[in-house]
């Protein structure tokens, strides 16, 4: 910035919502927290941009550490009900018994 004044347009917020729109929301989260951090250390001052690159070099490090899986997402393991039908068609055609539904108003092939 010392050698190219206008990057000076990177210190204020509405510079860098372009930046945060590409962003993890986990990464926004804690940058939010930053700011709020550092305005009540600077009486309510927003970080200078230089402030912005050092955090996300920091995150950049965490989440790119050889120690730590940083892009493993755990999956969540969904319930299912699984019901298993039996019996052939020709038999369903003849009853008028629904295994899935465990009612005589309707066969298997009807429904």
């Amino acid at each position: 910035m010392d050698y190219l004044p206008g990057l000076a347009y990177l210190n204020y917020p509405n510079a860098l919502r372009p930046i945060f729109s590409n962003l993890p929301e986990s990464i926004c989260a804690k940058w939010n927290k930053y700011v709020v951090e550092h305005s009540l250390r600077s009486y309510a001052a927003y970080p200078q941009f230089s402030g912005f690159a050092s955090f996300m070099q920091k995150q950049s490090s965490l989440k790119n550490h050889p120690n730590v899986i940083a892009g493993f997402k755990r999956e969540r393991k969904k319930a299912f009900h699984n019901t298993v039908l039996s019996g052939s068609v020709a038999e369903a055609k003849d009853s008028q018994y629904c295994h899935y539904h465990n009612t005589d108003s309707h066969n298997l092939v009807e429904h």
